[in-house]
């Protein structure tokens, strides 16, 4: 029988002789038009460089990471904004309070969270991978911000570089040094370069990652899998 999985690990790890077939999420056209609305209202201001993270503010999502890269950004154009619920809220809030660049949101609805990544000059998914044992998890809130039209940094997690790779800046090395150099590379890209970035990002996911191509492939799946007796 085959199966139909979120990372390859899963099936490799406990149906290793079992084909598969990897489907790790999808955007609903409802998604792809309120963030394409979103960010044809997006001004052009490019003063400053705001950084956004949003998320559940766990240390798995590398949130003492993000806060300590921020401290090494010097200058007064950096701004961090971050949104989310968690056991780091209190420290969250309180970086914010000795920073004044710091925002931090507190919990969002969805519609003002897709707002606020339509802001992003850069967003940040750092889900560690390296310190956390998180083997089958796949963050699908990269989904949302890659629809988002800004450059997005993200960590490795399961097949991100194998298939998101060309559409991202992947973070090799977990550490807030790391980051910090990350951020200060795409600070240095033209905002013009950073707009086609992100518009090349969210044309994959709309090309590639909507709930339709991802129920017909599954559809197509379980048929061929029928016709070959599996």
């Amino acid at each position: 029988q085959g199966l139909i999985v979120v990372t390859d690990q899963t099936a490799t790890d406990y149906f290793p002789d079992r084909p598969y077939i990897r489907v790790d999420g999808g955007v609903s056209r409802s998604l792809i038009e309120e963030t394409g609305r979103l960010l044809g209202k997006r001004g052009q201001d490019e003063s400053g460089f705001t950084i956004v993270a949003t998320g559940a503010l766990e240390p798995y999502n590398g949130i003492r990471e993000i806060l300590a890269a921020f401290s090494q950004l010097n200058g007064p154009q950096y701004r961090l904004i971050i949104a989310g619920l968690g056991l780091l809220e209190c420290e969250v809030a309180l970086s914010a309070a000795r920073d004044s660049r710091i925002d931090f949101r507190g919990f969002l609805e969805t519609r003002d969270l897709l707002a606020l990544h339509a802001k992003a000059d850069v967003l940040v998914s750092m889900r560690l991978t390296k310190q956390v044992n998180l083997p089958y998890g796949f963050p699908s809130k990269t989904f949302e911000y890659l629809l988002s039209g800004a450059p997005v940094i993200t960590t490795a997690t399961g097949h991100m570089e194998s298939e998101y790779g060309p559409y991202c800046f992947i973070l090799k090395e977990e550490t807030a040094e790391a980051l910090a150099e990350a951020l200060r590379r795409i600070e240095g890209i033209s905002p013009a370069e950073r707009r086609k970035i992100g518009a090349t990002a969210r044309d994959f996911m709309i090309q590639q990652k909507t709930w339709e191509l991802q129920h017909r492939r599954i559809a197509d799946y379980v048929h061929a899998r029928l016709v070959c007796g599996d």
